[in-house]
């Protein structure tokens, strides 16, 4: 891993920005419109985490502290950009992918209402579930504060940053391959499930359908819904989680099962299909992988030296043609 950890911070924080400017693009060249009353919740967290920091970083420094907080408002800023970004890519309305994605649960042989069908005759693993699918935002700050006070920066801020990487690859393929859900594309109702209630089966579908044909007007980010169905950010961070937790000898196998419980819950609780985890899972890998030494995002540069210059030159007169 990099030991000096500032480069990651910096790559974070610059995904942040172009995120925030995308969203600035899409907010004055469309008739939706960004509520500041309605995004009140997460304007006041940042300016009391970032009071907080500026306390712990000038008048009574702490570096310990100011490390934690500093994560804390990193994904705060991530949140708060990240979330118009699947919106906006959400009203781009292009085809769904809903069937294709049946499809490909099918061929491996995996069936998600016999999954569904199992945990209404389990309904107290399914609220276990359930319980562990809605953890994940108090793990962002617990993860980022152990971390942070127990002096493990480079694992702080390796675990930061695949937290952006992986968030802005599922929201940039939610957006190319966009779906409603399980729960919408089955047709279901709660009276299919009587026994248990799912986290988010249709919370979001309202705000989907009206990016799609146009009647969304007006975006707050205290009221915005997890819109991403393929791939899963609920996989990709219960994997990030884990790894997180894993540096802290007495939080490594809590952390395991809670996540691991996070990961069988989410095709339940959050509507998505087999390969929505799997997709989730295999970009948070490849992101801890990157995070934990940004150099290797440019490893592939020694690999263009082994390829013969005539043949990149008769490739782009192709791409010319």
């Amino acid at each position: 891993m990099v030991q000096d950890g500032r480069i990651q911070n910096l790559i974070a924080w610059s995904m942040i920005g172009i995120v925030a400017l995308v969203d600035t693009v899409w907010f004055v060249a469309t008739d939706v419109e960004l509520s500041i009353p309605g995004s009140s919740t997460a304007i006041i967290s940042a300016v009391a985490v970032g009071s907080l920091l500026f306390l712990y970083s000038t008048l009574r420094r702490d570096e310990k502290i100011a490390e934690a907080l500093s994560s804390v408002l990193l994904l705060l800023g991530f949140s708060a950009a990240t979330a118009p970004l699947s919106y906006l890519v959400a009203w781009l309305g292009l085809p769904l992918w809903d069937g294709v994605l049946q499809s490909w649960d099918e061929a491996m042989g995996l069936s998600w209402r016999a999954y569904l069908a199992w945990m209404n005759d389990h309904p107290t693993i399914a609220e276990g579930f359930k319980f562990a699918y809605q953890s994940l935002m108090p793990q962002a700050v617990i993860v980022s504060l152990v971390l942070g006070l127990t002096g493990r920066r480079s694992e702080l801020r390796a675990f930061t940053l695949a937290i952006v990487m992986s968030g802005v690859l599922c929201v940039l393929l939610s957006g190319a391959m966009p779906a409603l859900g399980t729960y919408f594309h089955f047709g279901l109702e709660p009276r299919d499930y009587p026994n248990f209630s799912p986290a988010a089966p249709y919370s979001h579908i309202e705000h989907v359908l009206g990016l799609r044909d146009g009647t969304f007007k007006v975006f707050s980010l205290n009221a915005a819904e997890g819109i991403i169905t393929f791939p899963s950010y609920h996989a990709s961070l219960a994997v990030i989680f884990l790894r997180g937790l894993w540096s802290v000898p007495v939080l490594r196998w809590p952390g395991v099962i809670l996540n691991v419980a996070v990961l069988a819950a989410t095709p339940i609780n959050g509507g998505h299909y087999f390969v929505d985890v799997g997709a989730g899972i295999a970009i948070a890998m490849g992101c801890l992988w990157i995070a934990r030494d940004p150099r290797r995002l440019f490893a592939w540069q020694g690999a263009t030296r082994l390829i013969p210059v005539p043949l990149l030159f008769r490739h782009r007169r192709n791409w010319a043609a």
